[in-house]
C-alpha cells in the first residue's frame, strides 16, 4: 500500500526526484524532509530549503513547526517522520531495495573487509564488472567508482536514494556495512535484505553507546527488527553464539571452531593463505593473497553468506581466490624502486584493542622477526581502549612508535600519553613518541633493517588528518610509500 504522502505528492503533480533531509544539498525539483534529528532540528530550515527551490516539504508536525515557511511550497505533514524516514524514502524511490540483492554487514571489525569481499565475488560471479555496489566506509556507489561518504552508513533518506542510484546504474547486488549507531537510530529503515552478516563485537564506541550491552543490543537489531532471508552469524564470537542460541530462522552459523560453515588455515605465509571450508553445499579449497586469521574469517563470513544465497561451491571458491584486500586493509606499500632491500610495510584501519592485537599477531605469525608498530588513537573517542592499546602495542611489537591519529579538538600530546602510560614499566624502552605522523613513519622505515616489518596502524584508507576541527590531506599510504622511497635510494646509493 502506498504512503498517504507519496500518494499526496503525485496528486500534486511532484515528480520524484530526490528526497533531501539536508537543506542545504536542496536542488530545484527536490522534496524536503524535515523533521527534529540528534543534533538539529531540520524544520528551522524549511525556508531556505524553499528558497533552494524544494518542490514541496514533507515536515513532521508538532512542536517548533511553522509551515509558513514554507511559503508556496505545498507541505505534507507525516506524523513520527524522523522515525519513519527510512520507509518513505523507501516509497518515494519506488522500493529500491526489492529489486536488489542487499547484503547487511555489522560486526566491530572486518565489516569494509567483507562488504567488499562480497561486493567483488558478486562482480566476478556475474561475469562483468559494475553488478555490484556498495555503501560503507570506504565510500559509495559502483565498486569501480566509489564516492566519499561521511559516516559508515548515511542517513536513512540517503541510503535509499544511493539504492535507486545503483539499481539505475545497473547494479543487481549491493553490500552494506552497517554501524551500530545506523542501527540505533533507524538509518537502515526501509531496507529488504537478502542477507544480514554478524562479524564480531569487541570494545569500541563506547562514547556513543556507553556499554558493552548496549552496543551488542544495537548490532542485534539487523537480525531481529530487519526483513532478511539469510542470517549469517560468526559462532566463535560470544555474542554470535548468544546470537545462534535465540534460534532465529535461517541462520546459517561460520567459524573456525565452530559453525555449519568452517574453515582451517592449510598453508600460510607473508605472500598469501590456501583456506579450506567445509560446509553442507561442498568443500572449497582457496588460495588467496589475503594473509591473517581475521582475513581467514572474513573469508569464511564470505562463503557463507555467498553459498546460502546459492551460489555453488565451484563458481564461490574462484571468484574469492580473486578478491584483493580493501583499501588500507592490510595493504602492503612497497617503494617505486622495487628491486631493492626494503623493509616490509602493511597500513591497516586497525583502531580497537582487538584490531590491532589481531594485525600485529598475524605479522608474527607470518614471519616477522623484528615487528614495528606505529600508532594513534583518535580524539573526542573512547578514551578507556587507550592505554589498553598501549599495553597490546609494546607487548605484541619489538618497537612502539606512539603518534598522533585524528586528535579532532583534544591535544595530540595528551592522547599520546594516554597510550604510553598503558605501556607496562619492563617494555617501555620499547616505546617512544613522535607526536608528528610523518615524521614518526618516517623515523620507523628511515631506522628498520631489511627484514623488519613495520604496522602503520588506525587511518587506513583515510586521505586527511583532522585537528582541530580541520582536516588536512594525509595518507599513510602515501607517506610510506615516499619514506621507502627514500631508503630504497638510499641503499642504490651504498651499492654504488
Amino acid at each position: 500500500m502506498t504512503h498517504p504522502a507519496i500518494t499526496r505528492l503525485d496528486q500534486l503533480g511532484i515528480g520524484r526526484s530526490r528526497l533531501v533531509v539536508d537543506s542545504r544539498a536542496v536542488k530545484p525539483g527536490d522534496v524536503f524532509a524535515a523533521f527534529p534529528g540528534h543534533s538539529n532540528d531540520g524544520r528551522r530550515y524549511i525556508e531556505s530549503a524553499v528558497r533552494a527551490g524544494a518542490a514541496a516539504v514533507f515536515v513532521q508536525p508538532g512542536e517548533g513547526c511553522s509551515q509558513d515557511a514554507a511559503g508556496a511550497a505545498p507541505v505534507i505533514a507525516i506524523e513520527n517522520l524522523a522515525r519513519n524516514i527510512g520507509a518513505v524514502a523507501d516509497e518515494f524511490y519506488g522500493r529500491p531495495s526489492q529489486s536488489l540483492r542487499v547484503v547487511g554487514v555489522t560486526g566491530t571489525n572486518g565489516k569494509t573487509t567483507v562488504a567488499s569481499w562480497l561486493a567483488q565475488a558478486y562482480d566476478t560471479l556475474a561475469g562483468k564488472r559494475g553488478s555490484a555496489g556498495m555503501i560503507g566506509t570506504l565510500g559509495s556507489g559502483l565498486l569501480a567508482r566509489l564516492e566519499p561518504s561521511a559516516n559508515t552508513t548515511p542517513d536513512a533518506a540517503s541510503v535509499q536514494t544511493t539504492l535507486r542510484e545503483l539499481l539505475d546504474a545497473g547494479a543487481r547486488s549491493v553490500a552494506m556495512e552497517v554501524s551500530s549507531h545506523a542501527l540505533d537510530q533507524g538509518r537502515v529503515s526501509g531496507v529488504r535484505f537478502d542477507a544480514t552478516v554478524f562479524t564480531n563485537l569487541t570494545q569500541d564506541h563506547l562514547d556513543y553507546h556507553q556499554t558493552m550491552e548496549a552496543y551488542g543490543a544495537a548490532k542485534a537489531k539487523l537480525f531481529t527488527d530487519y526483513p532478511t532471508k539469510h542470517r549469517i552469524v560468526n559462532a566463535d564470537d560470544d555474542f554470535g553464539a548468544r546470537m545462534i542460541a535465540r534460534k532465529l530462522p535461517q541462520t546459517v552459523s561460520y567459524g573456525m571452531n565452530a559453525g555449519l560453515v568452517r574453515s582451517h588455515i592449510a598453508r600460510s605465509s607473508e605472500y598469501g593463505m590456501q583456506l579450506v571450508i567445509a560446509s553442507p553445499w561442498g568443500e572449497l579449497d582457496i588460495a588467496t593473497t589475503v594473509i591473517g586469521r581475521f582475513n581467514a574469517y572474513n573469508m569464511t563470513a564470505v562463503a557463507a553468506t555467498l553459498l546460502s544465497q546459492g551460489f555453488d561451491p565451484e563458481s564461490v571458491t574462484a571468484a574469492l581466490a580473486r578478491v584483493n584486500a580493501a583499501a588500507g586493509r592490510m595493504q602492503r606499500v612497497t617503494s617505486s624502486i622495487e628491486r631493492q632491500a626494503q623493509p616490509t610495510v602493511y597500513v591497516d584501519y586497525a583502531h580497537t584493542p582487538d584490531a590491532l592485537a589481531k594485525a600485529l599477531s598475524t605479522l608474527r605469525d607470518a614471519g616477522a622477526k623484528r615487528l614495528v608498530a606505529v600508532f594513534g588513537c583518535g580524539g573526542d573517542r573512547d578514551r578507556t581502549k587507550r592505554s589498553q592499546m598501549g599495553d597490546i602495542a609494546a607487548t605484541l611489537a619489538d618497537s612502539v612508535l606512539i603518534t598522533s591519529d585524528n586528535p579532532r579538538s583534544e591535544s595530540p600530546e595528551s592522547i599520546t600519553a594516554d597510550i604510553e602510560a598503558g605501556v607496562p614499566t619492563p617494555r617501555r624502552n620499547r616505546a617512544q613518541i613522535i607526536v608528528d605522523r610523518r615524521e614518526a613513519i618516517h623515523h620507523a622505515i628511515a631506522n628498520a633493517g631489511p627484514n623488519d616489518v613495520i604496522l602503520v596502524a588506525g587511518k587506513g584508507h583515510e586521505d586527511y588528518q583532522e585537528v582541530a576541527g580541520v582536516r588536512h590531506h594525509f595518507s599513510d599510504v602515501e607517506v610510506a610509500q615516499q619514506a621507502l622511497n627514500v631508503y630504497a635510494a638510499r641503499e642504490v646509493s651504498h651499492a654504488h
